[in-house]
């Protein structure tokens, strides 16, 4: 049964929206304006305090059922834990090992396989398939060397209270 002060917050929440559709159907002028952002901040904070309701809630319910130290609690607990645990694993020669020092061996050699380097082949021929889309003229501009004037300017419109270097130094410092 839905109790007073829950219904009053849904009554109060169904007015607001109801005035703020009105609102939205009058000409705009800045009392209209004004008018829509204060009932849309009264909504907002009607579904704020009904978030927080639920989550107290909610909160209230795990303390008052889930949280007690029943045999229930630590069947669910075991439960969870068995799920997790990795009983065996299966070899690269088919073979199934339950052994903790051999299921190491099994997962440190496939981690090792999997981020090792491979041998990549002739790289020319993987290269010739991607599309050239810088020129030689645009290649020999990027190669330049900076001009003290180019940095000056770079440094010039970096906004001067931030920190863009690992050093953590603002730019008005430089």
């Amino acid at each position: 049964m839905e109790s007073l002060k829950e219904s009053r917050a849904k009554e109060n929440r169904i007015d607001l929206k109801e005035w703020l559709l009105e609102l939205y159907d009058k000409d705009l002028s800045d009392e209209v304006l004004a008018k829509i952002i204060d009932v849309q901040l009264s909504l907002n904070l009607e579904d704020n305090k009904e978030e927080i309701f639920w989550e107290q809630r909610a909160r209230v319910n795990w303390l008052k059922n889930r949280d007690q130290n029943t045999n229930f609690f630590h069947k669910v607990v075991v439960t969870c834990r068995n799920h997790r645990q990795i009983t065996g694993l299966k070899g690269e020669d088919g073979r199934w090992v339950s052994k903790d020092e051999e299921m190491l061996q099994i997962a440190l050699k496939y981690f090792e396989n999997l981020f090792s380097a491979s041998e990549t082949g002739d790289d020319e021929r993987l290269l010739r398939l991607v599309e050239k889309w810088i020129t030689k003229s645009m290649n020999d501009e990027l190669l330049e060397s900076f001009t003290k004037e180019e940095i000056w300017h770079a440094v010039k419109t970096m906004a001067p209270l931030k920190a863009p270097g690992i050093d953590g130094f603002l730019v008005i410092f430089y």
